[in-house]
């Protein structure tokens, strides 16, 4: 047996070892994981805005604070309804 013809074996030894192939599946499993992650977070961020409790926009209060922070109403004025608001 010559050195060409050991060496031309052992890289048909080597030729379908998994470490020759490792580095293409690298990249697929780091995009697997980005993915995996992005839905945990996703998943929490959902989980989260929907237990949170909805302010109405029609509710009386808010309108009356979204008109005082307009400047549509004045301290007094702001002040007088809400106080008849919480009657």
């Amino acid at each position: 047996m010559n050195f060409a013809h050991a060496y031309q074996r052992n890289s048909e030894v080597y030729e379908g070892h998994m470490m020759d192939h490792a580095w293409g599946h690298d990249w697929m499993l780091a995009v697997w994981m980005v993915l995996l992650l992005v839905l945990i977070v996703v998943g929490i961020v959902i989980a989260i805005n929907y237990n949170k409790p909805k302010q109405s926009d029609s509710d009386p209060l808010n309108v009356l604070k979204a008109r005082y922070a307009k400047g549509e109403i004045d301290e007094k004025e702001y002040k007088s309804i809400k106080k008849e608001l919480s009657k």
